[in-house]
Order: structure tokens, then sequence, then C-alpha cells
């Protein structure tokens, strides 16, 4: 991840880890995500005008490329944190909103998309339900960027990928990632229709190491239609 928001961790280290992983993933990953969840969001409103909601939206950067692949739509941000004193007279900062306790603070049906990118698998296992049930509250449809760890290697290797990436923000890895089964089971009990997905998102393919040790199908985007 990469947030003005978290408060990160003093030192040079992880200063440094932060410059690395901004430099060889981060605006890498955040340009693929955007314009894949774009791509979904395109074949399903047709250039119809859409509200959207990132929520745990790190730097916005995801969100933000969205908008630029799709000039109708309209996004707000939410996240846990506050914001710091030097963004609030920001106007990139000004749709941003303070969640807490597990409470999105807008109206019903607020968004025609509620989106979490790389979210879910930062809450408690027995929390994400009712997370994306707040999330149907306000929203219409839902677009979901996750993990899915098919074996203990992919946990593993997900499990590493986040501490690199989270821990000089001070974010916890909880690692509580998702299965097929798992997460289809989790959408019949919310009675979430899968619209369309996306599987096998290569993030990677410009390292040349790191493309042999981490499997693109780890990587899924699903947009669901929340029930009437």
């Amino acid at each position: 991840m990469s947030s003005p928001l978290a408060r990160s961790r003093p030192g040079i280290g992880n200063k440094l880890l932060a410059a690395l992983h901004q430099r060889l993933s981060h605006i890498h990953r955040v340009q693929i995500l955007g314009e894949s969840c774009a791509s979904l969001l395109r074949a399903a409103f047709e250039g119809r005008p859409l509200r959207g909601l990132d929520v745990g939206c790190g730097d916005q950067q995801v969100s933000r490329t969205i908008a630029a692949c799709l000039p109708n739509s309209r996004w707000r941000a939410c996240d846990l944190y506050d914001l710091p004193t030097a963004l609030e007279k920001d106007p990139a900062w000004g749709n941003y909103r303070q969640m807490a306790d597990g409470v999105l603070p807008f109206a019903d049906k607020t968004f025609d998309v509620v989106m979490f990118c790389d979210v879910l698998h930062h809450v408690e296992r027995e929390k994400q339900a009712d997370l994306i049930q707040e999330a149907v509250r306000i929203g219409n449809y839902l677009l979901i960027k996750d993990h899915f760890a098919l074996d203990a290697y992919a946990n593993i290797m997900l499990r590493l990928m986040d501490l690199v990436g989270n821990a000089p923000y001070n974010v916890r890895v909880l690692a509580t990632y998702f299965t097929p089964d798992r997460f289809d089971a989790l959408l019949g009990v919310l009675k979430l229709e899968r619209v369309s997905r996306l599987h096998g998102i290569d993030l990677y393919r410009h390292l040349p190491v790191l493309q042999w040790l981490i499997s693109p199908q780890w990587q899924f985007i699903d947009l669901l239609k929340a029930p009437d």
C-alpha cells in the first residue's frame, strides 16, 4: 500500500522500504488495478455516470486512475484514519471521510459502486461479512479486489508481500485471505450476484524474479450486484 493517512513507522529502514516498494511495485500495481477495475465498470455501466466510494482508500490512486479512465465517474474516499493537518486544505482530499467502528458515514444507497481494493484481507474473518453488508447498505454494486490463497505456498508468499507493502505504514497484516470456495460461500450468505470477474491479474510481470515466484492466479476482481 501507499498512504499519506496512516502513521508511518519511524526509522531510515522503514523509509527506504517504503520508497523501494513505491518505485518497484506500487505505481505499476495502481495503474493495472485502476485500468482493470475501470474495464469492469465500463462494461456494466456503458458510459452512464456513476458515483463511487473507495473504502480503505490509502493514497486514492486506484480510484483516481479509474476516474481518469471513466470521466463520468465521481469518487469519494474513506479510511480508518483522520485526515492529517497537512491535507486539510488540499482540494484533492476534499472528498475524504473517516470511518469508525465498521460504519461507513454515508446515507443508504448514496453510491452506485463501493470498492474494496485489497482491503478485506486486513479485516478479521468474522467481521468481513459485516463490513460487506455495510457497503451493501450504501451502494448498489460492490467492486472487490482481493487475493485467493490457493495453497500453503500462496498463503506464505501473499503474507510476505503484505508485510513488505504495509510494514512501513504500521498497518496490521491479518492475512485473512479468501479461497474461491469461501468467497463464493460469503457471496451466497449475503445474496450478492456476480456480474463479472477478472481472475489472473499479472501485477509483477515487470519484475524479472518476482514474476516467477508470484502467480497471477492469486489476484481477482469481482463486480457484484447488491440485492434489491
